[in-house]
């Protein structure tokens, strides 16, 4: 779905925070990334969103060159990106309008996608009324009503307390179950600082090392199921090991 050919990005000249990177993203799997901070992770994103360009290299999304603006593929910030003067049916139907879709397919899909996330009776509420797990919430049925085939998740519940990041994470799981397009199940790729996250979500785990590059991938064999399990459990502590030893002293 997604592949990195000897990828070179730096903000300065004299300074690169991608080097050389060689990667691939398989299709229809949950993908997180974790590593210390300023390592790359946030840009690598960028990168395949096509909101940065490569130094050299390129970055291929479905065969294609990354490019932003591509349809079937959604971005979900840190921060949200909701607006603070639109209503909650307005950011959820904004790309649809941007690409001018009719008004009655907005409020079909709308009306979909917002009891989908629990937000139907908040249609007409902004931003500042909701709650942050609302807010997040209306941030990821954004990026579906795209109907997305590439969803790229910065961080997106690290502002959330405990119940609701986990709330939040098993929503995006069965998400991710239950999608189905025409070529197969969402491709997702979640950049995190959260081990206990990365565990609990991911089928494949590219931890980045401090010079831009991946040290290591874990490929799991099927999800945890729940946070308690002695497989959960033992996944975390592999991680940290490798985590660990990825960071350069």
């Amino acid at each position: 779905m997604l592949r990195f050919e000897n990828v070179t990005f730096g903000y300065s000249p004299d300074k690169n925070v991608v080097a050389r990177l060689n990667a691939r993203f398989e299709r229809g799997l949950v993908h997180c990334v974790i590593g210390s901070s300023g390592c790359g992770k946030t840009t690598l994103l960028y990168l395949a969103a096509g909101l940065l360009s490569p130094g050299t290299g390129q970055v291929l999304v479905n065969g294609q060159k990354a490019a932003s603006g591509r349809e079937k593929t959604a971005v979900i910030l840190q921060d949200h990106g909701l607006f603070p003067w639109k209503t909650a049916y307005q950011n959820l139907t904004l790309p649809l309008v941007i690409r001018k879709a009719d008004d009655q397919k907005c409020r079909r899909e709308a009306r979909k996608i917002l009891a989908e996330i629990g937000l139907e009776n908040k249609a007409d509420a902004y931003p500042q009324s909701l709650s942050g797990g609302q807010r997040q919430r209306l941030a990821v049925g954004r990026a579906l009503i795209q109907e997305p085939d590439l969803l790229l998740l910065d961080e997106p519940f690290s502002s959330l307390d405990a119940m609701n990041r986990e709330r939040l994470q098993d929503y995006l799981a069965s998400l991710h179950n239950s999608s189905d397009g025409a070529s197969g199940p969402m491709t997702m790729i979640l950049v995190t600082h959260s081990i206990e996250e990365a565990a609990f979500l991911g089928d494949r785990i590219h931890i980045m090392g401090s010079d831009g590059s991946f040290a290591a991938i874990v490929r799991t064999q099927g999800k945890s199921g729940d946070r308690i399990s002695s497989a959960y459990f033992e996944r975390c502590g592999a991680l940290r090991v490798a985590l660990e030893r990825s960071v350069k002293p």
